[in-house]
């Protein structure tokens, strides 16, 4: 008997957090929610780095931490990811091999389905959403530096992590059990608490300009004549300009986000007319250049005298404008249309990351496959729902929430775009 105990192996800490669960009658989610308490924060950092990696892809391809878009390693070492068999390349030629493998569209869909099989949790999400300081990364020593990563590495790392989050959508904070829109009111008042403010957290009156009240304030401080007491004023100041800089950031990337996803519909569908698209041209073109003569001109004579005029100013611009503008906006919409809106937030997902000269040379390839298959059952909780279909509701009343509390005029623009774009995301709910 005394032997026995004596052989038994000592109890790891994974099993002994499985055991009293079991004990205590915890499910996983209620784990999860006494986790995302803003009083647990440190010990959230100690159990994960996965939010430094989620908001710093060159980290996560290199520790290959969940919930992130690594792996890369991982994945193109194995036949199975499409890797040493060369398929999934751009043309489909089966010519990829070794490093340029790891970056074909089959193995980063493979990848990036993985590592989304864990929705975000509301603290990792704010970390993204660069709502919140990021996580310092975990120190290392001199000799343990990582693998240096080529521009077209860091460009691969960088956009499968933004479709991981994307893809992952958000965990509930409420319990399953309840209405799906309690959520909106718990995102709301988790977003309050982690920056530590009253909705609306962000306000349109001429009172809440900024730069003004900084300017005012900072003239009150300055003419404090205690030097402690104007420390801690100042100090107080710098962080509280710190989160209003952050949250205007992200209410103004949803904005930009939107209105680029407005535009290139309209785009598109000027676009199909033959005659219309040259005096579209024509009107951009005058608002940039309203200078030069043509501030009153309209339609075909505002072309004409364009081409007459700066004939080769003007083709240069519709070139520019197509790689610049264009282009990479019907990026954004077409990625909006597949994973629904959290693409809106994602601080990644930007026109000027999406132009030629900034994605990665996978991309278009990765896209295709995503119209094809980004939203198969993969990564989902049940295997008969699309992962972005199944957590579509739980991730639009989170974000609905986010953005009630940044301002109630914002919210009620977030929900008519959302209403008018209905994504497949939003289709495939009840696949």
């Amino acid at each position: 008997m005394a032997n026995n105990t004596h052989n038994t192996s000592p109890t790891t800490p994974g099993t002994a957090i499985q055991q009293l669960m079991e004990q205590k009658g915890w499910s996983p989610h209620t784990l999860q929610s006494s986790l995302e308490q803003p009083k647990h924060m440190g010990l959230r950092q100690i159990l994960s780095t996965q939010t430094h990696e989620l908001r710093n892809p060159a980290v996560a391809g290199t520790t290959g931490g969940p919930g992130s878009a690594s792996g890369a390693g991982r994945a193109g070492k194995t036949g199975r990811a499409g890797g040493s068999q060369g398929v999934g390349d751009d043309n489909g030629t089966g010519k990829g091999k070794n490093k340029e493998d790891k970056h074909s569209p089959t193995t980063r869909l493979q990848r990036i389905h993985e590592a989304s099989k864990i929705a975000l949790g509301a603290h990792m999400f704010f970390h993204c959403l660069g709502v919140v300081p990021p996580t310092a990364p975990p120190k290392t020593h001199a000799n343990e530096k990582g693998p240096r990563l080529s521009r077209e590495d860091e460009r691969v790392l960088r956009e499968d992590a933004m479709f991981t989050r994307v893809m992952a959508g958000l965990q509930r904070l409420r319990p399953v059990t309840e209405p799906v829109q309690t959520e909106q009111i718990a995102w709301r008042r988790e977003i309050c608490a982690v920056v530590g403010g009253n909705a609306p957290l962000l306000s349109l009156s001429n009172e809440g300009d900024l730069l003004r009240d900084a300017l005012a304030k900072y003239s009150r401080v300055m003419k404090l004549h205690d030097v402690e007491k104007r420390c801690g004023k100042l100090n107080q100041m710098y962080i509280s300009l710190a989160k209003e800089q952050n949250l205007r950031n992200l209410a103004v990337r949803l904005l930009q986000n939107m209105s680029a996803i407005d535009f290139i519909c309209d785009w598109n569908k000027h676009h199909g007319t033959r005659d219309a698209t040259p005096i579209l041209y024509a009107v951009l073109f005058q608002n940039q250049f309203v200078g030069d003569g043509l501030g009153s001109l309209k339609g075909q004579q505002l072309l004409d005298t364009i081409l007459r005029n700066h004939g080769d100013t003007f083709r240069s611009f519709k070139k520019s404008f197509r790689r610049g503008t264009t282009t990479p906006m019907g990026k954004v919409s077409r990625i909006y249309h597949i994973f629904g809106p959290a693409v809106l937030f994602d601080p990644d997902m930007t026109v000027a990351l999406l132009t030629e000269t900034m994605h990665s040379k996978t991309l278009p390839g990765l896209l295709n496959r995503f119209d094809l298959e980004g939203g198969l059952a993969a990564a989902s909780e049940n295997p008969s729902k699309s992962t972005v279909g199944h957590r579509y509701q739980t991730t639009f009343r989170a974000l609905g929430g986010v953005t009630l509390a940044l301002n109630e005029e914002l919210f009620d623009v977030f929900i008519d775009f959302v209403k008018r774009h209905p994504s497949r995301a939003k289709q495939n709910e009840n696949l």
